[in-house]
């Protein structure tokens, strides 16, 4: 069996809003959900996850948001704590893009009966 490590790339929706001193920074995602470019704010920053009895694992978190208000605040979660915020928000926008593909696949044929 063949092993990849590739980074876990997960969101989780901002229950509070960040403080009035987050220094944001402006990025143009190239394929915004296939729309095309989107410019989005955003303040990347590192940690490290700690569990008990577990080891540490660095994380790379990007906070994103939409100066057009389309969307809410999310934080995009990612253990490859070397990627590049543009890295993390790819990966997360291509992830989604396959999660739509995959769910559309699932979904039954309604086949049109009135074929001849």
């Amino acid at each position: 069996m063949l092993w990849l490590s590739l980074p876990v790339i997960c969101t989780c929706q901002s229950r509070s809003l960040p403080s009035a001193r987050t220094e944001w920074t402006s990025l143009t995602v190239p394929q915004w959900y296939g729309a095309g470019e989107r410019t989005v704010a955003i303040a990347p920053e590192c940690a490290v996850r700690y569990h008990t009895g577990l080891p540490p694992v660095p994380i790379r978190w990007v906070l994103i948001r939409d100066p057009q208000g389309k969307f809410t605040i999310q934080v995009l979660l990612c253990t490859d704590s070397e990627a590049a915020p543009a890295q993390v928000i790819a990966r997360f926008v291509r992830r989604w893009q396959m999660e739509v593909t995959f769910e559309e696949a699932r979904r039954p044929r309604c086949w049109d009966a009135s074929r001849s």
